[in-house]
C-alpha cells in the first residue's frame, strides 16, 4: 500500500535553459552502448526514466519513447512506437496518467507478454495541490488516506505523478528498475555494482541541492508554477508551492479567468516575483499573468531531457541545474530594489 501523507505542497522553480536542438520523433537515445542491430530489451516510456534506468545498468542504452524534449503529458504515439513496445522484454513507466497517450499500447503490450512496470507503485505518493488544499487543516483522517495499487485507476488526479522530481524518491525506484532487468536477462552480478555506484551518485546530488537551500529564509520559499509539477521537489527541499496558472498536474489542462485573478492576487500580496514553467510544454497563459504582473516566467526542464545542452544531457544534471537555477531566482527575492 502506498500511504499519502499529510504534507506542505511544494514547488520549484526555474531554469533558464535554452532547448534549441531537440529530438523530434521516434526512440530517443540515452547514454550508453547500443546494442547493435537487435531491439533494446528495455526501453522506457521518458527520457529521463531512461537515463536514470540506463546509468544503473552501467550505460546499457534504454531508449526512450516519448522524445527528448517532448511533453509527456500531450504527446501522441506512433505506429513505430506500438513497434518498439511490442519488440522489447519490459517497459520502464511512470504511470498514474503521465503518459496517457501511450496507455492503449501499453495495456496490449503487458497482454502480449511484455512487462510493464510503474515506478509510481514503487515509491510514496503524495496528492496533487488541488487535492491537497481540497482537505481541511487537521484532517488528518482524510489526508492519510492509504492508496492501494488498485485504487490508481481511480485516483489519479488526486495524486502526483511527477515523482523523478525528488532524487529520494529515484534512488526508491532503483531496486525495482534491478529486478525488472534482472527478469529481463541482465546478470544481477553485473548491474548491482553500477546500481550501487549511481545511487551513492543520487544520495550525493541529494545532499548537494540540501545544501543549497538551507540559505533560503521563509520569505524565500514561495514559488509559482505553470502546472502542478514541482511538489515532490518543494516537498524534499522545504519550499511551498502557493498556486499554479493552470489547475492541476496535466499540461493539457486550462487556466480559466477567476483562478487567475485569484492567483494574481495571491502574487502581489506575497511579493511573488517569479512563475516557473515547464521548457517542455506551452507556457503562454504563464507569461500572459507574468506580463500583467511585471513580473519574469523561467523556464524549468520539468519532464524531459535536452539533446546538445550539457545542463540537461542527464538527470543528474538536470537536476542539479534546476535546483541552482531555483534558488538563483528566489535568493533574489530579498535582494531586489
Amino acid at each position: 500500500m502506498i500511504l499519502i501523507p499529510n504534507r506542505r505542497r511544494v514547488s520549484y522553480a526555474a531554469i533558464a535553459i535554452g532547448m534549441t536542438s531537440l529530438l523530434a520523433a521516434g526512440c530517443s537515445d540515452t547514454t550508453g552502448p547500443t546494442n547493435g542491430s537487435q531491439p533494446p530489451s528495455i526501453l522506457a516510456t521518458a527520457s529521463i526514466w531512461g537515463n536514470v534506468t540506463s546509468a544503473g545498468l552501467c550505460g546499457e542504452a534504454v531508449p526512450s519513447l516519448i522524445p527528448i524534449g517532448s511533453d509527456p503529458h500531450t504527446w501522441e504515439p506512433s505506429m513505430a512506437t506500438r513497434a518498439d513496445v511490442n519488440a522489447s522484454a519490459a517497459i520502464i513507466a511512470n504511470g498514474l496518467g503521465l503518459e496517457s497517450g501511450l496507455d492503449g499500447i501499453l495495456d496490449t503490450a503487458q497482454v502480449d507478454g511484455v512487462r510493464v512496470v510503474e515506478l509510481t507503485s514503487a515509491v510514496e505518493l503524495l496528492p496533487t495541490l488541488a487535492e491537497h488544499d481540497g482537505h481541511e487543516e487537521g484532517d488528518d483522517e482524510e489526508d492519510e488516506h492509504e492508496y492501494t495499487n488498485d485504487e490508481h485507476a481511480h485516483s489519479e488526479s488526486g495524486l502526483d505523478p511527477h515523482i523523478w522530481l525528488d532524487p529520494q524518491r529515484v534512488i526508491d525506484s532503483i531496486p525495482t528498475i534491478i529486478e525488472v532487468a534482472v527478469e529481463s536477462g541482465f546478470d544481477r552480478n553485473e548491474i548491482e555494482s553500477c546500481a550501487e555506484a549511481y545511487t551513492d551518485s543520487l544520495h550525493e546530488l541529494d545532499r548537494e541541492i540540501e545544501a543549497l537551500f538551507a540559505s533560503l529564509t521563509n520569505s524565500e520559499r514561495i514559488i509559482v508554477t505553470n502546472h502542478d509539477s514541482l511538489g515532490y521537489f518543494a516537498d524534499r527541499y522545504d519550499l511551498t508551492v502557493i498556486g499554479t496558472v493552470l489547475p492541476g498536474a496535466d499540461t493539457s489542462s486550462e487556466a480559466n479567468a477567476a483562478d487567475l485573478a485569484a492567483l494574481a492576487e495571491l502574487i502581489t500580496d506575497t511579493g511573488v516575483t517569479t512563475i516557473f514553467s515547464d521548457a517542455e510544454s506551452n507556457d503562454a497563459d504563464s507569461r500572459a499573468l507574468a506580463d500583467r504582473l511585471n513580473i519574469k516566467v523561467i523556464p524549468l526542464l520539468t519532464a524531459s531531457l535536452t539533446s546538445g545542452v550539457e545542463s540537461g544531457r542527464s538527470y543528474i544534471d538536470l537536476m542539479r541545474t534546476n535546483a541552482t537555477t531555483i534558488h538563483t531566482a528566489l535568493q533574489s527575492v530579498t535582494q531586489s530594489p
